[in-house]
């Protein structure tokens, strides 16, 4: 009953909001709305709370000030046509076009390589890690490679963020494989799926991920959608909650059992209602101050600076910070990261004008985002990717979803940026203007130029 009135309640904000910020099904705000209603709002249900009107109340200050966020993220000034004109080039240039499909494949195929050459059977890492005591594993790797953070030398700091910034590359070459063979480029993706499922220690985010991808290059790809297409989507959903209900128990060394809907219902509230747990957890932990807001809004400013330039660089993230004040105890102790939603993430390190700062930041990043990469079918990989974690990222931290959108596709959003500056934006005027004066002295040169347009970089 109560996520039926939060529920009811949430979709009366979202129609009213219609008149400036339209409702689009493949959209980040469609996205937003069914993560909060998911990770935040079902977490009502399931965990009683005290005050239950007040949690309510938090759900929905939370989730308005999260519509003001993508209204102002959609109208934060951006050169959207020569973004546009940037998509077509790289699309339509043979040359890259084939540098990034190389790209594509080669990166794809990386994780099921890795695989291959540990000597491994594939099948036996992928049942060993999702279907016997898993999680254990998992909890222990996860704690060793945050406490090894703060000690990489810069060797092992430059190539992990070599690593990381390949992410965006790789995303965009996906948008511009599309193009040229879409069913090679599934055929790939569901290359990169199995290889992750056997490299990956247990992390489900980048399985979400991919088939995130698919399926909105799918949708994307259709000239008008249609009921069949919507109710795919919905089979694809359910089969996805019946997944994660096994491998959830796989991972816990236990077997799924029941019959279909106890399973969807015990998927739901074991792996999606954090919401609940959060607010409970937020507003009974440690007061906040104006101390912890301004050390996590300087943790986050900090946070793109690459180890290798900052070695002393502190390690500590809201998502252990929280699972610390959780348990009680220190990280080494309790061996996993509980999940608690960015609405934890705003009381724990704000108090009540968290619920304005964390979801006005979430609705920012993804709206502002979403407008950049809907410039171009060559931006499909990245829009694909701005949609899931607009999911994704209300089961974690607004940290979390800020760090795979923006940290990890730093250097190639400052790519794009810096390439259409060149050739089309105000650095690419200035330069012409410098060269009126030859221009005016050899017309041929002018014509030149006029006649190659946008194949001159």
């Amino acid at each position: 009953m109560t996520f039926a009135l939060t529920l009811f309640l949430l979709l009366i904000m979202r129609l009213v909001w219609t008149r400036v910020l339209p409702l689009r099904l493949i959209s980040v705000s469609t996205a937003n709305l069914i993560g909060t209603l998911l990770y935040i709002a079902l977490g009502l249900e399931y965990m009683q709370l005290t005050e239950t009107w007040q949690a309510i109340l938090m759900v929905l200050i939370f989730y308005f000030f999260l519509l003001v966020g993508e209204y102002y993220g959609r109208r934060i000034p951006l050169d959207e046509a020569n973004f546009a004109r940037l998509g077509e080039f790289l699309r339509r240039k043979s040359g890259l076009a084939l540098w990034a499909i190389v790209f594509f494949v080669m990166y794809s195929s990386l994780p099921l390589a890795t695989a291959f050459a540990s000597g491994q059977s594939i099948t036996e890492m992928i049942a060993n890690t999702w279907a016997s005591y898993g999680i254990a594993a998992r909890s222990s790797r996860l704690v060793e490679w945050l406490y090894a953070q703060g000690n990489l030398s810069d060797v092992q700091a430059l190539s992990l963020a070599v690593q990381r910034q390949l992410i965006g590359f790789w995303l965009l070459s996906i948008g511009i494989a599309w193009e040229y063979h879409p069913k090679i480029t599934l055929f790939f993706m569901v290359i990169y799926i199995l290889g992750y499922m056997a490299t990956s220690g247990g992390a489900r985010s980048g399985i979400f991920l991919a088939v995130g991808i698919i399926v909105t290059l799918w949708l994307k790809s259709k000239r008008q959608l249609r009921l069949r297409h919507l109710a795919l989507v919905g089979m694809l959903f359910v089969s996805g909650l019946l997944v994660a209900d096994y491998l959830l128990a796989g991972r816990s060394g236990t077997q799924a059992t029941g019959s279909i809907p106890e399973r969807l219902v015990r998927a739901l509230e074991m792996d999606f209602a954090y919401g609940g747990k959060g607010i409970d957890f937020a507003t009974h932990s440690r007061p906040p101050s104006f101390e912890t807001g301004i050390n996590y809004i300087l943790r986050l400013i900090y946070l793109p600076i690459p180890r290798m330039l900052w070695t002393s660089k502190p390690t500590m993230d809201p998502n252990w910070e929280m699972t610390e004040h959780y348990y009680g105890a220190p990280i080494e102790r309790i061996g996993t990261i509980v999940l608690l939603t960015p609405i934890a993430e705003a009381l724990f390190y704000f108090g009540y004008i968290g619920l304005i700062i964390i979801p006005l930041f979430y609705g920012v990043v993804t709206g502002w985002l979403e407008r950049l990469y809907s410039t171009s079918p060559a931006f499909w990989g990245l829009l694909a990717q701005v949609y899931t974690w607009a999911l994704l990222g209300m089961r974690h931290t607004f940290w979390n979803l800020f760090g795979a959108l923006v940290v990890a596709n730093l250097a190639m959003i400052a790519s794009l940026f810096v390439v259409k500056s060149l050739k089309y934006g105000r650095f690419s005027r200035k330069f012409n203007r410098k060269r009126e004066p030859e221009l005016k002295r050899y017309p041929g040169l002018a014509m030149l130029q006029e006649n190659q347009g946008s194949d001159v970089m």
